[in-house]
């Protein structure tokens, strides 16, 4: 599930700002533990983590792996720690890689979750599969896919998608997903 970061609470957008995340959503990930062992993405990049209190919000000093990830010279709890971490009802976690970009997660305990997560509406199967392919896919490869899956894409069907504020159409035609349009895509096709 994506969530638009400007529409998180102000201490997780503060979080967020402090490892200078600044894409416009976050995957948020409904977990009652995290393991934060061997998260690095590789050279370049080092592995962080910022736990919250939701409840207080209180944003704890972020934690930070070595660049590239574990290595012989240096030993941080965070590259190398592989246990479970309970993540509180009151808490949620910030996980994720800082380097060229910055990539990451927001890890909550499903009994927070409920005020985070955006409402789904009903789609039928094809708008699900044209989201899907969207998602997976740049708009080059994409009208291949839509081929592959036996799927006749119209314009009324990327208006009805934009109408429902699951796509974007610009001017000249291109058409984007956005994080609504996201949430609504599964990982597989049938």
């Amino acid at each position: 599930m994506y969530v638009e970061t400007n529409k998180l609470p102000r201490t997780i957008q503060n979080a967020l700002n402090i490892v200078n995340y600044n894409k416009k959503d976050i995957e948020v990930c409904l977990k009652t533990s995290y393991s934060f062992g061997r998260n690095c993405y590789g050279k370049g990049y080092r592995a962080f983590l910022i736990s919250l209190n939701l409840e207080t919000n209180q944003i704890s000093p972020p934690k930070y792996g070595s660049w590239g990830g574990e290595n012989p010279f240096e030993t941080k709890q965070i590259d190398v720690n592989d246990e479970e971490i309970a993540i509180p009802v009151n808490c949620c976690v910030i996980a994720g890689n800082q380097g060229n970009k910055t990539y990451g997660r927001l890890y909550v305990n499903p009994e927070n979750a409920v005020s985070l997560l955006p409402e789904k509406t009903e789609l039928s199967e094809k708008d699900v599969n044209i989201l899907s392919i969207m998602k997976r896919y740049k708009a080059s490869y994409r009208k291949e896919e839509y081929r592959r899956n036996n799927l006749e894409v119209t314009q009324e069907d990327l208006n009805r998608l934009k109408d429902l504020g699951l796509v974007k159409i610009n001017k000249a035609g291109a058409v984007s997903i956005t994080t609504a349009g996201k949430n609504h895509a599964k990982n597989r096709l049938i």
